[in-house]
């Protein structure tokens, strides 16, 4: 996705899945009760306030958004768990990954959990299934995996790679959303979750910021 599509990531609807999804066990749709909130969220797109913003991709907030939209939409194009927890990967650092890069998967997993993750016991399942996910990105890329589950599609199930496509959808919603009230450097983002960690107050105030259907509201109401 070049700079021609200045709507690409997260609003842009893009083309049909052309090849069956789980063998055809799992079909995309809309159902009935949807189709209002799809309106919301394109007509909140095209917005001429909303569609500008998301076409100036000068700053590192909104670049990073870019990637880690880029990488979430291509993991509904690939057709094996292993592709989609490969471009998943790359889609979470974008949008989490240190600065100065220490204790990668660690601090990775941690401000995953934190920022996202709604009572401790969901930032605690959290922070540990994303570092799992490391561990199996790990041995993939250095070829370190098990042969027998990789050969028997056991290495990376489909339920693991949507729960971590769920996890980096909402992560992504929550950068997008403060992207949209103001906010444009992700370090800082970052800065604040590690913050966070020690002070609750600061945490919820900072996870109830970033609702996206009230950014959209707020945005779109600006025209």
């Amino acid at each position: 996705m070049g700079k021609s599509n200045p709507q690409s990531g997260l609003f842009f609807l893009g083309n049909p899945r052309r090849e069956p999804y789980v063998g055809g066990e799992k079909l995309y749709f809309v159902a009935e009760k949807e189709k209002l909130e799809v309106i919301n969220w394109w007509q909140a797109a095209t917005s001429p306030t909303i569609a500008a913003m998301l076409a100036d991709t000068q700053s590192k907030l909104r670049q990073a958004i870019f990637r880690a939209g880029t990488y979430y939409e291509a993991s509904h194009e690939r057709a094996s768990p292993v592709e989609r927890l490969i471009t998943l990967a790359i889609a979470l650092e974008s949008l989490f990954s240190p600065p100065d890069k220490g204790e990668f998967t660690f601090r990775i997993a941690l401000s995953a959990a934190q920022f996202i993750g709604e009572t401790p016991d969901e930032r605690h399942q959290i922070f540990k299934g994303i570092k799992e996910m490391y561990g199996l990105r790990s041995a993939l890329f250095h070829g370190s995996y098990d042969l027998d589950k990789y050969n028997n599609g056991r290495f990376v199930t489909t339920a693991e790679v949507e729960k971590w496509a769920s996890w980096i959808r909402r992560g992504l919603s929550g950068f997008l959303a403060l992207y949209l009230t103001g906010e444009t450097n992700r370090d800082t983002i970052l800065n604040n979750i590690a913050a966070a960690a020690f002070d609750p107050a600061l945490a919820e105030k900072l996870r109830s910021s970033c609702s996206l259907p009230k950014a959209l509201q707020e945005r779109s109401s600006k025209r």
